[in-house]
């Protein structure tokens, strides 16, 4: 099983787009174990008493805003609508901060120390929305956090949008240089975040090239849905600076980041009965990886191998329907079932055997915890 996931390396989106029926799909694939899930929603409240100012600074920073305030408007409407998001979708953030808590001397958190915190919970969610942005472009979606993307709105459009997530990545930079200046490992926290967005902006190369599905392996990049940039910069954030501690973390974060992406594919195709939704899957039509394809070709017969090749990367409902058939006939979701449950256990044995038990251990047991329960997005 870590073989199939180590070879998927795809392009990782960083946030699944989430259709309606997400929470009804995710009760058919909810995992049973006795690792209670962490309540991350309970940073929620803290997190989002400092937004205000936090938007009131990124638009100060912009000096081209004062005295414009039909762009000063604009600006405002971009924030509110891309971060300030329903709890579902702040996820990557709420995690941050329950790690660094976690990880903090309990003596350290205090007013000023968490008001970093939540300062750099904001950075990435800033990071990540400029991301998804551009990844919508490119992927033509319709939906983004339960609503109309961004680029889709009738006042935004393509152009402008482009400029708007760099605008999002430009203020997640201001918010880091005014507030990280004094912390002792603010170099390091910086290129976490910014390596970060350069990966993940990267990772969308393959989006833009049609392929054909027998030649899979040659257009997948190893450039992965970069979690790890979550947890090392809540251990910096709390001292934590042994090497070892960050390999591990790495290498555990980046298996959580494959299985995430494949989570994705199979969430945007089935519905909450488990039943393949016939308006989905662009990737189908438009000729792209994705693990559902990609492992349909692998599982399938030399019958179905034709199939595949002959219709995928067509725009047209009767090829998408043939590969859809497939699918259905190879039981790709309970492939997936299966895949989930042998992944939960490969990473709780390995995490176990890693690190001794201790507040790091717990760290990362409480996000496989969450992934595998479908709690990241």
């Amino acid at each position: 099983m870590l073989y199939v996931l180590k070879n998927y390396n795809l392009n990782y989106s960083i946030v699944s787009k989430v259709p309606l029926h997400f929470r009804s799909l995710c009760s058919l694939l909810q995992k049973k174990n006795n690792r209670p899930l962490v309540d991350i929603s309970v940073e929620e409240g803290p997190l989002r008493s400092v937004y205000p100012a936090i938007r009131e600074e990124i638009i100060e920073e912009h000096l081209v805003l004062k005295g414009n305030s039909e762009l000063r408007d604009r600006c405002e409407k971009l924030l509110d609508y891309n971060t300030n998001v329903e709890t579902p979708f702040l996820s990557a953030s709420l995690i941050f901060l329950h790690t660094y808590k976690l990880l903090e001397k309990p003596s350290l958190l205090n007013h000023e120390n968490l008001k970093k915190a939540y300062i750099l919970a904001w950075c990435h969610k800033l990071i990540h929305s400029a991301i998804n942005i551009n990844d919508d472009i490119i992927d033509r979606s319709n939906i983004r956090y339960n609503k109309t993307t961004w680029y889709q709105l009738p006042d935004v459009g393509k152009d402008a949008a482009i400029v708007d997530a760099a605008f999002l990545l430009n203020g997640a930079i201001f918010l880091l240089q005014n507030h990280l200046r004094c912390l002792p490992h603010q170099y390091i926290m910086q290129k976490h975040f910014l390596r970060a967005h350069a990966i993940m902006n990267l990772s969308n190369i393959p989006e833009l090239k049609k392929i054909k599905i027998n030649e899979g392996d040659k257009h997948q990049l190893d450039i992965k849905f970069y979690s790890y940039n979550v947890i090392s910069t809540a251990m910096f954030l709390a001292n934590v600076t042994d090497g070892y501690l960050h390999e591990v973390c790495e290498e555990i974060c980046n298996d959580l980041s494959r299985f995430i992406r494949i989570e994705d594919d199979v969430v945007d195709l089935y519905d909450s009965e488990g039943n393949i939704r016939k308006t989905s899957c662009t990737d189908i039509s438009l000729g792209r990886p994705s693990w559902l394809t990609m492992e349909a070709y692998k599982k399938g017969s030399a019958v179905q191998k034709k199939i595949l090749e002959e219709n995928f990367g067509k725009n047209n409902e009767e090829s998408t329907e043939k590969i859809y058939s497939i699918f259905e006939d190879l039981q790709l979701l309970d492939v997936y079932k299966k895949l989930s449950d042998e992944f939960y256990e490969q990473e709780i044995y390995k995490i176990q055997k890693k690190l001794p038990k201790s507040k790091m251990q717990d760290a990362l047991l409480d996000l496989l915890t969450l992934v595998v329960n479908h709690k990241c997005m």
